[in-house]
């Protein structure tokens, strides 16, 4: 079925660029793209963040993020508080298209642009390796050729523009297949990194450099190592969530010290959320306060003793004061002794009270 929009009957029309639809009706959040569009039909009038949220039915910092990313895709520009279309000029506009079609269009623009200084020296795709302070990185020119020549480096800018829902800059292209080709970072771990930055909210790219960095630093550097660390990363935030859901302290970031107990109690010794609260509740009751390391104590000895739920604990309890105490044996030693001591310094107690008797 196909369809044919006749416009002659309205009266009222408004433009919108070819790039909105042409290259962001797929990739872009869908309020950023309402925002978008009322703004363009509301042009010439003066509008306040808190009218356009209220009309698209978003919140306020939804018109921040869309005028952000709008400016970035450099469909429009920022003039103070003025907004006005983007001048972009031809290299720019193919530098953005989708990844498939962008690699011919980048590789002819840099072969033009080298004709048009003479130079026919053909540009080279930069080794990779580990870098040091000292290791420059590669030029935009180096970066646009191995985007050309490495298919890997093409799917990791299709992915990291749909998964950060916006079209990426040159120098955020740049950023991007630096990692690879700079630091040596695998291409299928930089994949990783940005859906772990993605997922956490963190889509900005220096950000995202920042991670696959530390991860290096780290020797996080392979598909199964990185796997392992985002395992263990969601383990620990799960298990911080749990905790302080039991213990009803203020949302925050754990030390180190308190991430580690939290993990320990919870993916290692697989305590649930009664038997966590058990232990909170004996750690106040006797110190007054909450007290992870005496919570930890606590709960060492539960899981030596393999106690798993309320009622072991409580079992366990009760037929630990059915014995006798040390108190107790220690009183009975002391008397003995007593005895002893008045034995020997010839004290009878029972003849001497039969005497005063008589």
């Amino acid at each position: 079925m196909s369809y044919f929009v006749n416009l002659g009957s309205w009266g009222r029309i408004f433009p919108v660029p070819f790039d909105v639809v042409d290259r962001h009706l797929k990739i872009s959040n869908p309020v950023h793209l309402k925002i978008l569009l009322y703004m363009l039909r509301h042009s010439g009038e003066e509008l306040s963040r808190e009218m356009i949220a209220k009309a698209c039915g978003a919140l306020p910092e939804d018109v921040d993020d869309a005028i952000s990313y709008w400016t970035e895709a450099e469909i429009i520009c920022r003039n103070g508080a003025e907004i006005v279309p983007a001048n972009i000029d031809e290299r720019e506009i193919k530098w953005h298209q989708p990844a498939k079609e962008a690699a011919i269009p980048v590789k002819n623009t840099l072969q033009q642009e080298a004709q048009e200084k003479n130079d026919s020296k053909p540009i080279q795709i930069p080794t990779r390796a580990i870098p040091t302070k000292q290791t420059p990185k590669p030029t935009h020119e180096e970066c646009a050729a191995a985007l050309a020549g490495l298919p890997e480096l093409q799917a990791l800018i299709d992915y990291s523009q749909s998964t950060l829902g916006k079209l990426l800059s040159r120098a955020e292209i740049d950023t991007l297949v630096s990692l690879n080709l700079w630091a040596g970072m695998p291409v299928e771990v930089i994949l990783l990194a940005i859906g772990h930055c993605a997922a956490i909210g963190k889509v900005n790219m220096r950000y995202i450099e920042k991670v696959v960095l530390n991860w290096l630093d780290n020797e996080i550097d392979t598909v199964s190592k990185a796997d392992a660390y985002l395992q263990d990363l969601s383990d620990r935030n799960k298990a911080w969530e749990t905790v302080l859901s039991v213990v009803g302290i203020d949302r925050r970031k754990p030390s180190q010290r308190e991430d580690d107990y939290c993990k320990k109690w919870i993916v290692e010794w697989n305590f649930d959320r009664e038997m966590l609260k058990l232990a909170y509740n004996i750690c106040v009751n006797s110190t007054g306060k909450l007290s992870f390391s005496y919570m930890n104590k606590i709960l060492q000895r539960w899981h030596d003793e393999q106690r798993t739920n309320p009622e072991e604990v409580q079992a366990a309890d009760q037929k630990k004061k059915a014995q006798p105490s040390n108190h107790a044996s220690k009183k009975r030693k002391t008397s003995y002794d007593i005895d002893e001591l008045e034995r020997r310094l010839g004290f009878d107690f029972e003849n001497d009270t039969k005497q005063e008797e008589e």
